[in-house]
């Protein structure tokens, strides 16, 4: 594996994902722009805000020095996929659950679910996206058969 997937592969097995599901996580989140910052102060490829990013390296036990950090795309990439992890188990592995978690975060999902509202609906982008990458690697595996 390149530099650059190792990170996805590693934690892919670590955590139990599909790396195209994390892969599919990060073209949402950041379109694969390791230095880009939310607007809502989330950084790099998973735009993990430093908070929950120091919270996860924290509940975890991986190594954390400081924001700076989530701009090296293998750590980003590592406390993202720990984060995912915890909320699958937070929300019992609904995956449209842990995954709105994982985009307007846990406390602010209950509260929508509270008041019985439906939040907008990130998981399904991200599934469309996911889908996406299954039917191109379906296309190539039939051109080069």
């Amino acid at each position: 594996a390149t530099r650059s997937t190792k990170p996805i592969m590693d934690e892919s097995l670590r955590h139990g994902f599909d790396p195209i599901f994390l892969v599919s996580v990060i073209e949402a989140e950041s379109s694969f722009r390791p230095t880009i910052q939310g607007r809502h102060g989330e950084l790099g490829l998973m735009q993990i805000k430093p908070s929950t990013a120091a919270w996860i390296a924290g509940k975890m036990g991986i190594p954390w020095k400081g924001t700076e950090d989530l701009s090296d795309p293998a750590a980003n990439i590592r406390i993202g996929a720990a984060y995912l992890s915890y909320l699958r188990g937070k929300f019992d592995s609904h995956g449209g659950l842990y995954l709105t978690a994982y985009n307007m975060g846990a406390g602010a999902l209950n509260q929508a679910l509270g008041r019985q509202q439906r939040p907008r609906d990130y998981a399904s982008r991200i599934m469309q996206i996911y889908l996406k990458y299954y039917k191109q690697l379906g296309e190539l595996r039939e051109s080069s058969g």
